[in-house]
């Protein structure tokens, strides 16, 4: 009985500032600012979602929300809706990083894995197969006792 090892490799969501900027694009702007993608100068602001307006927490009503909230200049990029390119790199050096530390996780998983596969015979794989569940470990932290 042969068993194939099944991992979803980690990906990073954007690996330099051009992909980060779509990916703002594509997280911030509504369908009506779309033609500033076609602009390869503009990098919207992540803070303010390229609008250049926010509104503060403290203007916040506890009933309403921010319904009835002024707007304020946005701190980040002074209003414009833009930042400078290089504002992206300490953000997309964040996020290889991070990739970083999960395909390292991710390679020592998988050799741990195919270490245990190559060591258990074909009795405990069916034993396995049979009796065992295998839960993320974000479910079990996430559960309570009973």
């Amino acid at each position: 009985m042969a068993i194939s090892l099944k991992m979803d490799e980690p990906k990073p969501r954007y690996s330099n500032p051009i992909e980060l900027r779509a990916y703002v694009f594509n997280m911030t702007l509504y369908s009506h600012d779309r033609e500033r993608l076609n602009d390869p100068n503009d990098y919207p602001c992540f803070y303010c979602g390229g609008k250049g307006k926010v509104r503060k927490p403290e203007d916040r009503c506890p009933i309403e929300g921010y319904k009835g909230a002024p707007w304020h200049n946005c701190g980040k990029c002074n209003g414009s809706g833009k930042l400078h390119p290089a504002e992206y790199e300490p953000i997309v050096e964040d996020e290889l990083n991070d990739f970083r530390q999960k395909m390292r996780k991710y390679e020592l998983l998988k050799n741990q894995l195919e270490d245990i596969l190559h060591r258990i015979d074909e009795i405990d794989i069916e034993f396995l197969l049979e009796n065992v569940r295998v839960v993320p470990d974000s479910a079990v932290s996430d559960s309570k006792p009973k």
